[in-house]
Parts: structure tokens; sequence; C-alpha cells
């Protein structure tokens, strides 16, 4: 990772990838207002269909409502990113390929429709895995620890998606996500998740990974030759 760090870095901060962030970013923070005042109103809706005018009832349910609202938005923030940057990660591959591995032939690739419907469904998957896991959140430490295992397979397949979309077929690309079979990319991945758990720079961990990963995966392909 280290060896690459440097060169994905200044990939990164060049324009013609960062306007793919910043815009990223603008959608994923809407998509999250937007979320938490659905799930504000939904449950005030639902406290006045069954009538629970008690003050103290409603703000103890309200207090309830944001321990699970405020840990699950916090590990689905990296996840989100990646489903918004799915649209956007083929250009920034592609910029990344041309400015540096061109010499690296492209045999196989999936497309931006392709790519964005498979991180919808995996996105969806894991969502299902965190609604069913939330209870655990109120066991102070241990429902994190879950949720912490669930997010890290789900940032690794989000990453892999996104960043090797652009130079691999689909059915490579999981089985290099397959974490359980040896897979790809793994010490990366694991350090780069634990990044994203750090509040603020888990807004921009998602980009530079995927900067990352496209070029520690073309960089092998130029070493490893024809």
């Amino acid at each position: 990772m280290l060896k690459y760090f440097d060169v994905a870095l200044a990939d990164a901060k060049s324009f013609e990838n960062l306007k793919y962030f910043f815009i990223s970013f603008a959608i994923t923070l809407l998509i999250f207002y937007l979320g938490y005042r659905g799930i504000v109103a939904t449950s005030e809706f639902g406290m006045d269909q069954y009538g629970l005018s008690n003050d103290w009832l409603r703000s103890f349910l309200s207090f309830v409502a944001q321990i699970l609202i405020l840990p699950i938005a916090y590990f689905l923030m990296a996840p989100v990113i990646f489903l918004v940057l799915s649209f956007f990660s083929d250009a920034i591959s592609q910029n990344i390929y041309h400015k540096r591995y061109q010499a690296v032939p492209i045999e196989a690739s999936i497309g931006p429709i392709e790519a964005v419907w498979e991180t919808l469904k995996i996105t969806g998957k894991y969502i299902v895995l965190f609604i069913i896991a939330s209870p655990a959140l109120l066991l102070f430490g241990a429902g994190h620890l879950i949720f912490a295992a669930i997010s890290f397979l789900l940032f690794r397949r989000l990453l892999l998606i996104d960043a090797l979309g652009g130079h691999m077929s689909l059915a490579d690309i999981r089985a290099r996500s397959d974490i359980f079979n040896g897979g790809a990319h793994g010490l990366s991945s694991f350090i780069l998740f634990l990044m994203s758990l750090v509040p603020v720079l888990n807004l921009f961990v998602p980009y530079l990974a995927i900067c990352l990963i496209v070029n520690e995966s073309l960089a092998e392909h130029l070493e490893a030759g024809p």
C-alpha cells in the first residue's frame, strides 16, 4: 500500500479526478439529510398515530431512535459515498490509466451501468444485514464490533467493484473480493477501512481508496509484464 500511496494521493489531488469527489460528496450529504429527515418525520407520525402525546415517552423514544440512527449513519457513510462514486469511478480509473499505465492491455471491464447495478445489489444486501443487526447496537461495544465487521466486508466489496471495474471482468472482481478464499488487496483494504472509521476523514477515504487500488492493481499488471 505505502508503495503506491504517494502516487494515489497525487491522482486524488488532481482536479480532473477531484471534481468527481466534490460532486459525490454533495450528493451524499443530500442523501443523508433527506434520509434523516424522513426517519424523523416517520417516527413522529407514528407516535402521533398511536397517541403518544406524553412528553417523557416521546423524548425517550426519540433518544432510542438517535442511538440507532447515528451509528448506522456513521457506518454507512463510506458505503453511500462508494455508491455515489460508482457513477464516476470509471472516469477516475480511465484518467489514471491514460496518465500512467497505457502499456497495460485492458482485456475486460464492466460498464458504468453494470457497476452501479452491482453496487446497488451489494449495498442492498448489506443494508438488510445492518437492519437485522441493529438491535445489537443496544449492547454497547459488542454491537459496534458486529457493525464494524459487516462494514469492513461491505467497504471491501464496494471498493474493489469501483476500483477494478475499469480493467477487470465482474467474475474476476468477485473472485478477488472473496476474503475467505484468499482474495486480493487485503492489507490495503483493511488499512483503508480503518482510516474510513475516522470522522471527517471517512468522507475522503473512499475516493482516495479508489485511486490507491487502481494504481496498485494496474502497477501489478505492468510489473508482471505480458
